[in-house]
């Protein structure tokens, strides 16, 4: 009997992360602002060791000062 081949889905990208420095620059805000927002919850991010990678679409939802 013949097998049908199984329908095939894209594997899920990793969301694009940046470090504090990047999304600063992109903000145009100081490192110590990205920390305070991280922390305050207004930029989502992972802790990665002693390192805050903060999601790109995080960073692009805010607006730029």
């Amino acid at each position: 009997m013949p097998t049908q081949p199984r329908p095939t889905t894209p594997a899920p990208q990793p969301p694009e992360l940046l470090s504090v420095a990047e999304a600063a620059r992109r903000l145009y805000v100081s490192l110590q602002t990205v920390r305070a927002w991280y922390h305050a919850g207004t930029l989502r991010g992972v802790r990665i060791g002693n390192n805050i990678k903060l999601f790109a679409d995080s960073v692009t939802a805010l607006p730029k000062k």
